[in-house]
């Protein structure tokens, strides 16, 4: 009889143990569910800034980038595309870069390489044959970090 009897206790005992788990499971889910939902129910956008990671490897160096002449581009005509790339206003030098660069609504990308010059500076020139508008993304590693923010060139 006190087998019995302890072993029922014991069920009784994992029965509460395992409602508690449970329950602070059921407890914990409500608050995560909350945060899932309440994100999406605002902006997207700082969502999207808080996991995006070129933010972070923004902090580890910045990237700027212009057009000489500096525009409007006009078709059939060269023009240089400048990244510079430093960290807190100081030039990196030695990073690797290749630029991609597509028209609007087509599939064909080129990859282009890049002439380094002083100051972090690179450099490529680039004729581009029809108007439209064309997409650059800037693939970047420096300090270890790799960053591809994309531009856009208008070509009249």
């Amino acid at each position: 009889m006190g087998m019995k009897r302890r072993w029922a206790w014991t069920t009784v005992s994992l029965s509460l143990a395992a409602g508690l788990v449970a329950g602070c499971g059921q407890a914990a889910a409500p608050s995560q569910t909350d945060q899932s939902q309440g994100n999406p129910g605002s902006s997207a956008s700082p969502t999207e800034m808080n996991m995006d990671p070129g933010m972070t490897m923004d902090q580890q160096f910045d990237i700027a980038f212009s057009t000489d002449p500096p525009g409007p581009i006009k078709a059939n005509q060269p023009v240089k595309l400048i990244e510079k790339v430093s960290k807190k206003g100081t030039p990196i030098s030695g990073a690797y870069i290749k630029l991609e660069i597509w028209k609007d609504g087509e599939s064909k990308h080129e990859l282009v390489d890049v002439v380094e010059g002083p100051s972090g500076t690179y450099t490529v020139e680039k004729n581009f044959d029809k108007p439209g508008l064309y997409h650059v993304t800037l693939h970047t590693t420096a300090l270890g970090f790799h960053e591809m923010p994309t531009k856009d060139i208008e070509v009249k």
